[in-house]
């Protein structure tokens, strides 16, 4: 029976060549159509989902409400809060890490290179998933002045040699000093929102860190994650937060009034923008009008796809 289905379609395309090539081209273009969208969607869908303990880590959003302005929401969090949760919900709370980005410059020897570093405390390993090809998760942040780099950095510093125990000059204003590697991890994927080349234990004993962390203390650009305990709901652990609000903001020397949210981590790139108004990462509703509209192609589509938020144009 296949065999004269495939007869009859042969002698069909002999007939109707035009016709049949038509036909077979616009399939071909749909069908590749289809395939990259959905390569699309995949990618953006992709982001963030590489950590063991996501569906429990959870990100601080911070709104600031202001006079005229409302509230004011963005990832950056008051170096104080942090604390705050940690010490305030311990039954709840498994871990509270903050860090922050910077491009910092090191050398070693005659070797000078520029880089992404994350400025984090020891409970970074802890909370998120950044395997390490060499050193301990738990002690290689466990001492001051020391600092875990990516393979890629170790073959740009130290070439083929065992990066271990051997020390980068940092020239940064905050970071300037001198560095141990402790530990080597694998490069970052690039479907992590959070990029860096090397992370540096600087909440340590050290008083010379410990004072650059307290100057974030009255600024914002840290971002806090919390690691709750399994079992605990962030639909009822998020209202908790309020009592401690008031303490943050005296203690930050905020004239705003603090409201503090949580944001699961895995869906921070595609929600934060739709939940909180907060740009610079994906934006789910876009996902869905782009793919709705490559498949659909229709002018009112499209006319909502160019208008940000998907809000259609009047």
């Amino acid at each position: 029976m296949l065999k004269s289905y495939l007869l009859i379609a042969l002698r069909s395309f002999k007939r109707h060549k035009a016709y049949s090539l038509i036909n077979i081209a616009g399939l071909a273009v749909g069908m590749s159509c289809v395939i990259l969208i959905s390569l699309y969607a995949y990618d953006e869908l992709s982001v963030d989902q590489i950590h063991e303990k996501g569906d429990r880590i959870h990100h601080v959003v911070m709104g600031l409400e202001e006079t005229g302005r409302g509230i004011i929401y963005e990832m950056g969090s008051f170096g104080p809060i942090g604390e705050e949760i940690r010490t305030s919900f311990p039954d709840e709370v498994e871990r509270v890490t903050q860090f922050y980005t910077s491009r910092q410059h090191a050398t070693y020897g005659r070797k000078g290179f520029d880089f992404w570093n994350a400025m984090v405390d020891s409970n970074f390993f802890a909370v998120f998933t950044f395997p390490l090809v060499k050193g301990d998760s738990s002690r290689v942040l466990a001492e001051p002045w020391t600092i875990v780099i990516s393979e890629s950095m170790s073959k740009r510093a130290f070439g083929t040699q065992d990066p271990i125990g051997k020390r980068l000059s940092y020239a940064g204003v905050y970071l300037n000093g001198e560095y141990t590697v402790t530990g080597v991890m694998r490069d970052v994927p690039r479907h992590s929102q959070i990029q860096f080349d090397a992370v540096t234990a600087t909440r340590t004993e050290s008083n010379h860190l410990e004072s650059i962390w307290a100057r974030f203390h009255a600024s914002h650009p840290l971002r806090t994650c919390v690691l709750l305990r399994e079992g605990v709901s962030v639909k009822t652990f998020e209202p908790k937060l309020a009592p401690i609000e008031s303490s943050v903001r005296a203690r930050a020397r905020s004239m705003g009034i603090l409201h503090l949210r949580l944001q699961n981590f895995e869906r921070i790139y595609l929600h934060a923008y739709k939940k909180f108004g907060i740009t610079g990462f994906g934006d789910i509703d876009r996902i869905v009008l782009f793919t709705n509209s490559r498949c659909a192609g229709t002018p009112d589509r499209q006319r909502e796809l160019r208008k940000p938020g998907g809000v259609p144009i009047a």
